[in-house]
């Protein structure tokens, strides 16, 4: 499957979400976005957290990312998405099929209280 291959990053300094542009090999840091509070534009970080797309999109046409917090349609489960070759989802395999009765709730950053 071919997929894009794009980044988020979750800024632990200021506890956002970031639009991550790419990684700078030498210095390790990630490239990412400024918020329209912060005066727009792309600035370094090195104090992030790296999440990888998974090339598919939920019930809603929202990309899944590694660190999404998601909840099965037919099961009310709710799951962790943790990134490897097959888009495992804690031990579970998501396929174009099963993604679309999937919903992203929230973020292992953001949303931690909805593990417990």
């Amino acid at each position: 499957m071919k997929r894009e291959i794009k980044f988020r990053a979750w800024d632990k300094d200021r506890k956002v979400m970031r639009s991550a542009l790419g990684i700078d090999p030498r210095s390790k840091k990630i490239i990412a976005f400024l918020l329209p509070d912060e005066g727009g534009g792309q600035k370094e970080y090195e104090n992030c957290e790296l999440m990888q797309y998974t090339g598919l999109k939920d019930k809603n046409e929202k990309e899944i990312y590694e660190g999404d917090i998601v909840r099965s349609k037919e099961t009310n489960t709710i799951l962790t998405v943790r990134w490897d070759e097959a888009y495992c989802i804690t031990g579970f395999t998501i396929t174009n099929d099963m993604a679309k009765v999937i919903e992203i709730i929230g973020n292992i950053y953001e949303n931690p209280d909805l593990l417990k």
